[in-house]
């Protein structure tokens, strides 16, 4: 009696192994494409949000340095730190005040006459105790401690009484009157971190990615604006190696100071 045999097919275990060291080899080169495509992505990224941090520090310097009152500007010796007064409301006024003046006639502008009577909800005037500057020529001036400040004003069609405490006795060439806030500040530590600090409060962060933060700064006169001048250098710490400088984006910018004597 004859037995039939059939044929059975299969793999062997040296198939099987060539066959799991040709996956390996195709799924590696998938891997690797992938994850450069994935570190392309995850760069741009970075780099986008880099360089957004560093247009929010430089807008946020043009727009507030804009509005400084005039020669408030100040800068420290290193050149790390730039100091201003800022310019809340602005007048002009017709005579030169005595010494023993308490109160001075002024004509403020359109879009800014309802701010000057303003009043908070205790009653008390919103310019109260801020600083007035009239032809001062140096930030020392507006650090003073019996400089002249506003106590409020009364408004009569266009023309406004300000009333106030100290004596005002520099004189503005163009009879310009400015009311003026607490000095605000910008400073760089050295370490990549750059804060904003209104004299009285806490200093808030800007942002800590800062390589360099050069400054310097023009006085203005009577028909021509401060100009201060802004150099910044962000880097990204996440692509430095072994201590050398990693990814970075430079930035020059020249504000000019709209407010003069």
């Amino acid at each position: 009696m004859s037995r039939a045999y059939r044929a059975e097919h299969g793999f062997t275990l040296l198939e099987l192994i060539i066959a799991l060291v040709i996956l390996a080899i195709i799924s590696l080169g998938i891997g690797s494409f992938l994850r450069l495509g994935t570190d392309g992505y995850i760069s741009a990224v970075d780099r986008e949000r880099l360089q957004s941090e560093a247009r929010f520090v430089m807008e946020r310097l043009t727009r507030e340095v804009r509005h400084a009152a005039p020669n408030s500007v100040s800068v420290n010796a290193n050149e790390t730190c730039l100091s201003f007064y800022p310019a809340y409301l602005t007048a002009y006024y017709f005579d030169q005040p005595s010494a023993t003046a308490s109160q001075i006639e002024i004509v403020p502008r359109t879009d800014e006459r309802a701010l000057w009577t303003a009043t908070n909800d205790d009653g008390s005037a919103v310019i109260l105790n801020t600083g007035i500057a009239v032809g001062f020529t140096s930030a020392e001036q507006y650090g003073e401690v019996l400089k002249p400040t506003a106590v409020s004003a009364t408004l009569l069609d266009n023309v406004a009484t300000l009333r106030y405490t100290n004596v005002i006795e520099s004189q503005s060439p163009a009879k310009r009157l400015y009311l003026y806030g607490d000095q605000v500040s910008f400073c760089y530590d050295g370490d990549r971190t750059l804060t904003r600090q209104k004299e009285g409060e806490d200093a808030v962060v800007l942002s800590n990615k800062i390589d360099v933060f050069d400054v310097s700064a023009t006085g203005a006169g009577l028909n021509s604006n401060g100009i201060v001048h802004i150099a910044i250098t962000v880097e990204d710490p996440r692509t430095s190696q072994n201590g050398s400088q990693g990814e970075t984006s430079n930035y020059n910018h020249s504000v000019q100071v709209i407010n003069v004597l």
